[in-house]
């Protein structure tokens, strides 16, 4: 049955509506009605000699299903004459029709139950439990929706095969897989199986998520009690077809249902569904017109062919399913934050303007490219806090390096004098003992520079922990001397090569070092260590290892452009500052991890609660979920927003 009103699920109050019947095999239309409790002409006052009603229904939307059904199934005239007797129908789980057709039917008639419209109520119900076990997500939901396809599907036509699997669905979501058949895994490796679409990959277990063993099973009872209806995995999708056709002729944005138009529309759509496009040429013969276009109805059900033969190949099945799971993955993983919240625009500009890193200047987002450049970069520094200076910077391109020195205006740390051999004697510098020469710091900084523009247009600096340690220290050093913009013309970004290179556990460059360069040159070089010029020759062979197999475009796809860099320096610098201001939320569950996502992103607990009450939940929803640079700004999750309304709310000191 469809009707010619969208329908909202709330109120059923559609003028008119037609019902198809489709034989299983043939795929055409059997029968058709098309009923109508509405007359424009009667509306306008006309009497009912004058003009041919529309009406031929007194009831409502609701009962014209059932209406319907009786007259297509039971007192069809075409049917008796043809000796046919329904048996069996295939439709939704509605179990309205089937009451009326068991009242008008002389002889036995059952219902098979459409097993998409079962797979929507299943799902349905999963949603409701979701009410009551709050740690049930959507991706949980999906995968059981598929448990239940797979059991009725695998059984098709076996009543008892098919209530035993929609029953096994529980136990082998328990870990409990004597009663599962060859295609469970699980039977080989219980212990390392990994349950995809469950819980952190891991069985149901009633001790993680109590109660819902027994919710799961009143489920899976009540399908497994329709193995019978469900077993023959009936369909109604050629009817869904046959509507559709009906809406491209008689769309519901149109009232049609007032007049005969709608009938002659209906009729129409039954004479594509079995006839063709041609059959507009029998039309016109019948009522001796002159013929129409008829190559270009030719082609066009040729097409019409064509495709329904390739939508039917299983390649073309498997790539329509994939793209489907895709675009539900997408709807479901809402990972880009909110975008739109009627009435909160003033809260996702407090929000959007909090993150930003205001007036600073950010060079652009330079993308690498094969033509931008790795140079090897290091630093010596009088110290291993933020505050230390830098001592010696080393840069190194291909067979090209350069290396500076230069006087610093604090005192080393013992540590890092010893570890560096750098210190400072009458004003002088020495490195083991040996006096160095050092550059004003002003002309490293065009030197440098210089290097830079020299090794090609675009370069990206390459360092072992480059983005926590060298390049921040190299940043500052460049605004004191206001040659930050002109730095960012030539430096795409920075690459840090310890997540690259490191081996299990081991990471230092030192350690590395010893393990993977041997040899009397290596062994000479590693007693300079820690000195920059030396790092950027063991860096650089270290790259080219063959035993760690670290290639040019790994460390090029590493790269975090200079851009990106400044706005992890302004999020630290934030989370610094409010972080200890936001560490009252523990007290109710927020994880540091949260917190400190939080503060990153520019929230204060005063702004957390203006937000709350101004707008309540709604307001910390905007304030964390808006979306910034395509991801949220904090977090969407329901549980964190929970905990923050029993904070605010005062629960949680009640309690």
């Amino acid at each position: 049955m469809g009707w010619d009103k969208r329908g909202n699920g709330r109120s059923y109050n559609s003028h008119s509506g037609r019902r198809s019947m489709i034989g299983l095999h043939s795929n055409k239309i059997l029968g058709y009605d098309v009923v109508s409790n509405y007359c424009r002409k009667c509306a306008l006052g006309a009497k009912e000699g004058d003009h041919k009603c529309a009406r031929n229904y007194e009831g409502s939307a609701k009962g014209m299903e059932p209406h319907s059904a009786v007259k297509l199934i039971a007192h069809n005239p075409d049917l008796k004459e043809a000796g046919v007797v329904v048996g069996q129908f295939i439709e939704d789980r509605d179990s309205s029709t089937i009451a009326a057709l068991l009242r008008e039917c002389s002889t036995p008639i059952e219902k098979v139950v459409d097993l998409n419209h079962n797979m929507s109520g299943f799902n349905n119900a999963l949603y409701k439990l979701k009410t009551t076990h709050k740690w049930l997500q959507t991706s949980h939901i999906a995968h059981l929706k598929r448990q239940l396809g797979y059991a009725i599907k695998q059984n098709k036509g076996d009543v008892e095969g098919v209530r035993a699997a929609i029953m096994n669905i529980e136990n082998h979501s328990f870990g409990e897989h004597e009663e599962c058949s060859d295609w469970c895994k699980a039977k080989e490796d219980p212990d390392n199986y990994v349950y995809k679409g469950l819980p952190r990959q891991k069985k149901f277990s009633e001790t993680d998520q109590p109660g819902w063993r027994a919710a799961l099973h009143v489920l899976l009872s009540g399908q497994a009690a329709m193995a019978h209806t469900l077993a023959p995995c009936g369909s109604t999708q050629q009817n869904e077809s046959f509507n559709h056709m009906c809406v491209t002729r008689a769309p519901k944005s149109r009232h049609y249902c007032g007049t005969e138009a709608n009938f002659f529309r209906v009729s129409a759509a039954v004479c594509e569904k079995n006839l063709g496009s041609t059959y507009a040429e029998a039309v016109f013969q019948k009522a001796t017109l002159s013929p129409s276009v008829f190559r270009t109805r030719e082609k066009l059900q040729h097409r019409k062919m064509v495709k329904a033969l390739s939508q039917a190949r299983p390649d073309i099945k498997a790539r329509r399913l994939h793209n489907k799971m895709k675009n539900s993955w997408k709807a479901t993983n809402n990972n880009e934050g909110l975008t739109y919240e009627s009435g909160m625009g003033n809260v996702m500009e407090r929000a959007s303007a909090a993150v930003s890193v205001g007036s600073a200047w950010l060079p652009d987002a330079l993308q690498p490219t094969e033509s931008c450049v790795p140079v090897i970069i290091d630093l010596e520094t009088t110290g291993f806090q933020a505050a230390d200076e830098i001592v010696q910077i080393a840069v190194k391109c291909g067979s090209m390096e350069k290396s500076w020195y230069m006087i610093p205006k604090k005192n080393f740390h013992v540590k890092a004098a010893e570890v560096t051999g750098l210190k400072m004697t009458a004003g002088k510098l020495y490195h083991h003992g040996v006096c160095v020469s050092t550059t004003p710091p002003k002309e490293i900084v065009n030197q440098l520079l210089h290097f830079l523009q020299q090794c090609g247009d675009s370069v990206f600096l390459v360092g072992h922990n480059i983005i926590r340690f060298d390049a921040p220290r190299l940043i500052k050093f460049l605004k004191e001397h206001g040659e930050v913009k002109a730095f960012a013309e030539c430096v795409a970004g920075f690459s840090d090569t310890m997540p690259l290179l490191k081996q299990g556990k081991v990471c230092k460059q030192s350690a590395l070092a010893e393990t993977y360069l041997t040899g009397p040159y290596w062994e000479e070089l590693h007693k300079s260590a820690h000195n920059a010029v030396t790092d950027c020759s063991v860096l650089d062979r270290l790259l080219n290892q063959s035993s760690i197999k670290v290639s040019p475009t790994r460390v090029r796809e590493n790269m975090v452009t200079f851009r990106d860099f400044l706005k992890r320096q302004a999020e630290l610098k934030r989370r610094k500052a409010i972080m200890p201001s936001l560490e009252a939320l523990f007290s109710v569950g927020v994880s540091k991890a949260m917190v400190g996502k939080m503060a990153a992103a520019g929230v204060t607990i005063e702004e957390l609660k203006r937000e709350y009450d101004a707008n309540k939940v709604q307001g910390l929803t905007v304030c964390l979920g808006v979306q910034v640079d395509g991801k949220p700004r904090v977090t969407t999750q329901k549980k964190t927003i929970e905990k923050l309304e029993l904070f605010f709310s005062g629960a949680a000191s009640k309690q």
